[in-house]
């Protein structure tokens, strides 16, 4: 597990390999990370109790979703600039792989066509921090800064149909 997880395999790729359920795959990171088989750094942005400092999930106003699926989201100026969300509010998302500065505003892109017929969804969002992974890829935490009224919708059902929880 240790290798699929340093390869780069989404804990819905895991959780199906393994037969875990959601609660399994989170005991078995905090027991990797605890003897000290893989850093703290190795399991960022997968669940809350692994993020750096506060588990902000825990003082957000609205909880986090953490996905079931891969999600790809992009720049709508620069479609190469994409990256996988791996956490969701109606407020907010968290990317990695997609290059970002704090302070910049993006008009971001997620596919939903994969899930229940959504289409496409577009928002103006901030880019709130950023940091790199041991790996060097971009981890990035984008706050919605303007979305139409269907697309928060399409957010909404998008967060009901893929996420963990």
């Amino acid at each position: 597990m240790v290798n699929d997880i340093r390869a780069g395999m989404s804990d819905h790729q895991l959780m199906g390999k393994y037969k875990l359920s959601v609660k399994g795959l989170e005991s078995i990171f905090k027991k990797l990370e605890e003897s000290g088989t893989v850093k703290r750094s190795e399991l960022y942005g997968r669940f809350p109790s692994f993020d750096d400092t506060v588990n902000l999930g825990s003082i957000r106003k609205l909880s986090r979703n953490y996905f079931a699926l891969a999600l790809v989201i992009h720049d709508a100026d620069n479609p190469l600039n994409k990256g996988e969300i791996f956490d969701v509010s109606e407020k907010g998302v968290g990317v990695k792989g997609m290059e970002a500065e704090p302070d910049q505003t993006h008009t971001l892109v997620i596919d939903g066509s994969e899930v229940d017929d959504l289409g496409a969804l577009t928002f103006e969002a901030v880019c709130r921090w950023t940091q790199r992974d041991e790996h060097g890829a971009c981890l990035a935490g984008f706050e919605i800064a303007a979305i139409s009224e269907s697309d928060s919708e399409k957010l909404r059902r998008l967060i009901r149909g893929v996420t963990l929880g």
